[in-house]
């Protein structure tokens, strides 16, 4: 059995983000499982299930699981804006997705509408030099997000 767990970036940030701003439901959902039936559980576990390292493990890693999909499943529900949508996804198309993952592409298209909408990136007034800067600022920025695999042999 291996002990460790690899969280995603945007996992930790969601946990810490429930834990400063969601605190008080976080509460109410404790009690609210302490009025359901979780203390009558906790009375029936026995000693063995407790040392079972394999069962803890494998509980809280479904409950991280859980949480990570739900987080992505709701991240791909995130509609970025037309202006975006209309420099940015001509550029994606032309990656090679492959080698990436959702949560880097879409990471990646997060920083670019930041950048592009900065008061210091510089808003050309053609549409084909628009669309061109739009270009680069997403290439660069999947390429500052993207962490290859060290199963791949060329990066």
């Amino acid at each position: 059995m291996t002990t460790q767990i690899s969280l995603s970036l945007e996992l930790v940030y969601l946990i810490n983000w429930m834990l400063t701003h969601q605190r008080s439901q976080l509460n109410a959902l404790v009690k609210q499982a302490m009025k359901q039936g979780f203390i009558e559980e906790l009375a029936t576990i026995d000693e063995a299930e407790t040392q079972s390292t394999d069962f803890l493990y494998a509980t809280l890693t479904d409950f991280l699981d859980y949480l990570e999909k739900n987080l992505i499943k709701q991240l791909e529900t995130v509609t970025v804006s037309q202006e975006t949508k209309d420099h940015v996804i001509p550029a994606l198309r032309k990656v090679d997705m492959n080698n990436l993952d959702f949560k880097t592409v879409w990471s990646s298209m997060q920083q670019t509408r930041a950048r592009l909408g900065s008061p210091s990136t510089p808003q050309l007034a053609q549409p084909n030099t628009e669309v061109q800067n739009a270009t680069e600022i997403l290439f660069e920025e999947i390429l500052k997000n993207w962490k290859p695999t060290n199963k791949e042999t060329v990066n």
